[in-house]
């Protein structure tokens, strides 16, 4: 028996997350936003907030986040499945019993992207990454990448395709994709995808690069986001150790989740063909309310406009720098 698609949606839509928590909290309302103190762990003053507007909770004390699903099952203690039933019952919503043979329907309508069919991520063995040799890409260099800092990311190549290549770890450092870049420059006229991935991709809940900032945006208290890991290998040589990729450009809910979770600030340092308005959307919008978020806005064209598409790093360690610091708050 499948579960009707429109389930999941109707819950996360249709019911008040503040009202369902209230049942278990004592919330005071303040401008759109509720506060108490938090179910998960012991505390005198309250850390725990739920945005009524976007239906999301997140503590800073213990730093458990997500939407009412994820609020029943910590709560509660139960799994999605039963999450789900219990969503439905309080919000009136009609919903049929699920073998557990459908529960990965229920999973990947959870995540509510298909293209992202797994629920978490596969651990991959460290052999797959040790078939392929470290390497110094030579045309890197002439960008200004230095061999030591290709060296400190893992840059390997793959000979047979053409590809640079490096690990994606989670944030505890375990390996869960190779990914590959081409060297080829014609790369659009011969139509060869630009990046591939060599595993099974899931959900994008990840910053390439996250593991080994973390103590760096620790101590800085904040971090900084660009597009691809070439700028973070720029970035780095300036001095900036705070830095992740995103492997996109634009910020999707589990990424958000992950960044409120880090109770830090964001700048976002996309490439210079990206304004503030190409990649605003709702998730964006979100992490304002839970943190200080910036982003690189090149009012005076050091990069070359919007055609250039360069990375705010690309030109030298002072562009960037007079960039990041006039960084702009982000308002929405």
């Amino acid at each position: 028996m499948h579960i009707d698609d429109k389930v999941i949606s109707s819950i996360k839509e249709k019911i008040s997350l503040s009202d369902y928590i209230a049942q278990y909290v004592d919330l005071k309302y303040v401008n759109g936003q509720a506060v108490g103190l938090c179910p998960f762990h012991d505390e005198k003053t309250p850390s725990f907030k739920v945005d009524v507007n976007d239906r999301f909770f997140h503590c800073f004390g213990c730093h458990k986040s997500g939407d009412i699903l994820d609020f029943i099952q910590a709560y509660h203690k139960v799994s999605l499945e039963k999450a789900i039933k219990i969503a439905a019952k309080f919000g009136n919503i009609e919903v049929k019993n699920v073998p557990i043979s459908d529960t990965i329907k229920i999973c990947r309508l959870y995540n509510h992207k298909n293209n992202y069919a797994d629920f978490s991520h596969e651990i991959i063995p460290e052999t797959e990454l040790e078939k392929y040799n470290p390497t110094t890409i030579s045309s890197w260099v002439s960008e200004g990448i230095e061999p030591i800092t290709m060296q400190k990311y893992d840059i390997r190549l793959d000979a047979k395709h053409e590809r640079a290549i490096y690990p994606v770890r989670d944030i505890n450092g375990n390996l869960i994709n190779i990914k590959g870049r081409t060297l080829c420059d014609c790369w659009k006229e011969l139509k060869i995808p630009k990046y591939i991935n060599y595993f099974k991709v899931g959900r994008l809940d990840y910053f390439q690069g996250l593991c080994d900032a973390m103590p760096y945006i620790k101590d800085n208290k904040e971090i900084i986001i660009f597009e691809g890991i070439k700028s973070c290998m720029k970035a780095n040589q300036f001095g900036f150790n705070n830095v992740v990729s995103a492997e996109t450009s634009i910020l999707n809910q589990y990424q958000v989740r992950l960044l409120v979770s880090l109770g830090c600030n964001v700048t976002i340092a996309f490439d210079a063909d990206k304004t503030l308005g190409d990649f605003t959307n709702k998730e964006l919008k979100m992490l304002t309310r839970f943190c200080n978020v910036y982003y690189i806005n090149d009012r005076e064209n050091l990069l070359g406009g919007k055609e250039s598409k360069n990375s705010p790093v690309d030109l030298g360690a002072d562009v960037w720098n007079e960039l990041f610091y006039k960084r702009e708050r982000v308002i929405i």
